[in-house]
């Protein structure tokens, strides 16, 4: 139906886009889809922000969109949804209005949420309405004609609601749905013979119903409800059930019915059969988390979900778990799993969520009052650079591995001093300082081994191999990454066989082994899809993007390249640069030149105010087709030069350099520009040598040797 839906309404149906858009309905009102695979794109925050960004994308096309987000103080989601749209309206302007309504009430206790309306109001096209309780003139109007409601009940509703719509509406709609209220031809009327006593505010009015649907039950049933509401909004009934049985807590059969009959919940299903339930409104599950704390119940409710969770499996148990945690006043056993969470969330490329983690570890840090050379600020300061690197804020990263191996050294700590080395060595690679970076990463190596650390040992063989393909070094990179991915295999760590998987794509297109590397580009972007490493299929995207722009499949490299600039974008990684270098790749093996050089002016600006000086060198050489063909040959002799000088001290091998050199000297030979010619040949040469490609050596070497001398 969604897919009849797209193609009739918005007049097409992208493959697999009815698919995700049916699994987003289907996760949104707690159904499971069952006999078909997942999109990967649901199961984050950055993924339906992708699908829903299209979405609107598409209706907006034919007609303007207002998109009203409701009581976001509740969800950070739709807040991330928020952030996603606007940051994007500069590149992409819709005909899309906004609407977001928040509860200033209950905003103390909602720190992510409060940061995040921060943000949005940084915008410029965000403007801030008050809304206040109605004037006296208008209260009238929405109590006898909205609610169709008059005489002395409804002077008396006037009066207590005092200009709150939110309590008029929520009050009557309670009567109604206990049978005080009838419909009349116009509005409500009271029912014969019924007395109403008018609450005191809206918490009372959520008060009442917990009270007439615990009538007569236990008080273990009371509990078992409060419980309920502290595991969260939704759940498992296994969940609730388990963390039930610790508590020693009744769960009767007939109260979730009895919740769903009075519209207070409802139930999730997986192949026929309940899988779950979740609470309808969230301020009926607040006034029954209020309840579980003024009874004292709610601290050890929140230690006993967080013990129950530690036995299950799922990507955000341990973010949900240290959320009980702390909400159990329980820090320092929130540290792990904080430190766990963040680092989960960076790999699936959730920064945000990764930030406002890591966030939370420090806060909790600080109630501790740990001191600054302690183990556990340590990890959190190595996870923050991991986070701050992702993001491409490479200066509070280098600020914070510099610190950490400093604190480590000091205590002893030497598997952090190799941690805070990997970082460093990582860093220096991202510069383009690629010597400097496969010593730091050997020397981490070594302390590694000294301790026997194997998954770190794993992991910094993983990131020097990554440095030897950039220094042309294929053999001894791709044994590297097999032991690795082997190793990774032997332990079951997905995110670590991708991992694995992209650099042997890598080490494939160094060799010109395309086939293989088309196979396991296309390996890579299947398991990334399916356990949700978002940054990662980014990497993948981009490297199918790369096996095919070799094979000559331009449209196809476009494609690949398209999808890994939307994924790198919509998770603010600073790699979206060289997804967007590539696609202007495309422009000059397509000999577009004039296309292609605005934008590879674009991508030099932002690596050199970035200092990844490695990738500026890679766009000077591609920029000298560009001036070959405009026959600007200053701006050609200027690049070259720079060109030649930045990847000497990077000692960066590309294919990528070698090719666009290659180009660069063909368009220089045709207009007679021989001088010009040998050194693009040169540089050329060298490159495909140090890579160990005989053949393409062996061409350049002949057309070294075809070349008249200058003078003629």
């Amino acid at each position: 139906r969604v897919a009849s839906w797209l193609e009739g309404w918005v007049g097409v149906s992208p493959e697999g886009e009815a698919g995700a858009l049916t699994e987003l309905i289907c996760s949104a009102h707690g159904n499971v889809l069952v006999g078909r695979g997942s999109s990967g794109l649901v199961g984050s925050p950055m993924g339906r922000n992708l699908l829903v960004e299209r979405f609107i994308g598409r209706l907006a096309a034919r007609r303007p969109v207002v998109l009203w987000l409701d009581d976001v103080q509740w969800g950070l989601d739709a807040l991330f949804l928020c952030k996603h749209l606007l940051g994007r309206e500069r590149d992409s302007p819709r005909q899309v209005l906004i609407v977001v309504t928040v509860r200033d009430e209950v905003l103390p206790d909602q720190h992510a949420a409060v940061e995040l309306l921060g943000e949005l109001l940084a915008f410029p096209t965000v403007t801030e309405v008050v809304v206040g309780p109605l004037s006296p003139e208008d209260r009238p109007q929405l109590v006898q004609h909205l609610l169709g409601m008059e005489g002395e009940l409804a002077n008396r509703i006037e009066e207590r609601t005092a200009g709150n719509p939110l309590f008029a509406v929520q009050l009557v709609a309670d009567w109604v749905q206990r049978g005080i209220l009838l419909p009349k031809e116009e509005g409500f009327g009271l029912r014969p013979g019924s007395a109403v006593q008018l609450p005191d505010d809206l918490q009372q009015v959520w008060d009442e119903p917990i009270e007439r649907l615990l009538e007569g039950r236990s008080p273990s049933v009371e509990a078992s409800l409060e419980l309920a509401a502290v595991l969260g909004r939704d759940g498992a009934y296994s969940e609730w059930a388990q963390a039930c049985d610790a508590e020693g807590l009744e769960v009767p059969s007939d109260l979730v019915d009895a919740l769903v009959t009075r519209g207070l919940a409802e139930v999730s299903w997986e192949a026929g059969a309940v899988f779950g339930w979740s609470f309808v409104h969230e301020m009926f599950r607040e006034a029954l988390k209020r309840r579980a704390w003024d009874q004292g119940r709610a601290a050890g409710f929140h230690r006993t979900c967080a013990a129950m969770l530690r036995s299950r499996p799922g990507a955000d148990v341990v973010r949900r778990q240290a959320r009980h945690l702390l909400a159990a006043g329980d820090d320092r056993a929130a540290l792990g799993p904080l430190l766990e969470a963040g680092l989960g969330l960076v790999h699936q490329g959730e920064l945000r969520q990764a930030q406002i983690a890591l966030e939370q570890r420090c806060e909790a840090m600080d109630r501790l009052e740990l001191p600054s050379l302690d183990g556990a600020r340590i990890e959190g300061d190595l996870a923050r650079t991991e986070l701050a690197r992702e993001q491409g804020a490479f200066d509070l990263a280098l600020e914070l591995a510099s610190r950490a191996r400093d604190h480590a050294t000091e205590l002893g700590l030497h598997v952090l001093v190799a941690d805070a080395m990997a970082h460093q060595g990582a860093l220096a690679s991202t510069r383009g300082e690629l010597i400097k970076s496969r010593e730091l990463f050997q020397d981490a190596l070594v302390l590694y081994q000294e301790h026997g650390d194997l998954e770190s040992q794993t992991r910094c063989q993983r990131a020097l191999a990554m440095v030897l393909v950039f220094l042309g070094e294929g053999q001894e990179s791709e044994m590297l990454y097999k032991k690795v991915l082997a190793e990774y295999e032997r332990a079951h760590n997905p995110y670590g066989r991708t991992t694995a998987l992209i650099g042997l794509i890598r080490t494939a297109l160094l060799s010109g082994r395309l086939k293989e590397a088309e196979s396991r580009a296309a390996q890579a972007v299947k398991l990334c899809r399916h356990f949700g490493f978002r940054v990662s299929l980014a990497h993948a995207h981009n490297m199918t993007g790369e096996v095919q722009r070799n094979l000559g499949n331009f449209q196809g490299a476009e494609g690949a390249y398209r999808r890994a600039l939307d994924l790198y974008s919509a998770v603010g990684s600073p790699d979206a640069d060289i997804a967007g270098c590539n696609l202007a790749l495309i422009l000059v093996h397509q000999r577009r030149y004039d296309e292609a050089l605005p934008h590879l002016e674009s991508m030099l600006r932002s690596f050199e105010s970035k200092k990844r000086s490695a990738h500026a060198g890679l766009v000077l050489v591609a920029m000298l087709p560009c001036f070959a063909a405009a026959g600007s040959w200053d701006s050609w002799d200027l690049h070259l030069s720079r060109a030649i000088q930045i990847l000497q001290d990077a000692s960066m091998v590309e294919p990528d350099i070698a090719q666009m050199a290659t180009l660069g000297g063909e368009l220089a030979l045709e207009v007679n520009e021989l001088q010009r010619a040998r050194a693009a040949y040169e540089l050329a040469s060298s490159q495909w040598q140090t890579m160990g490609r005989e053949a393409e050596a062996a061409d350049l070497a002949r057309r070294l040797a075809a070349l008249p001398d200058a003078d003629g």
